[in-house]
């Protein structure tokens, strides 16, 4: 084969909330961004193969990350 490609879709959650003591001690540690929902996100790669000893590969990465919204 010669040619090759592929899409990994991904989500990403953080278990940790500043809810209570404990969560609140985690995000002041950087443990997550704050917000309810995780991100989500999408992979895209590419390769082709140049030679018997030569290929070539790709890959492009995007995500839609939550943003912590304050609570009124």
């Amino acid at each position: 084969m010669r040619f090759g490609l592929g899409f990994i879709p991904f989500y990403r959650w953080y278990p940790d909330k500043a809810d209570d003591f404990a969560g609140f001690n985690q995000m002041q540690r950087g443990a997550g961004p704050g917000a309810n929902m995780g991100d989500f996100g999408l992979i895209g790669f590419i390769s082709g193969r140049l030679s018997k000893h030569w290929s070539v590969e790709a890959n492009l990465v995007t995500s839609l990350t939550a943003i912590p919204r304050a609570k009124r």
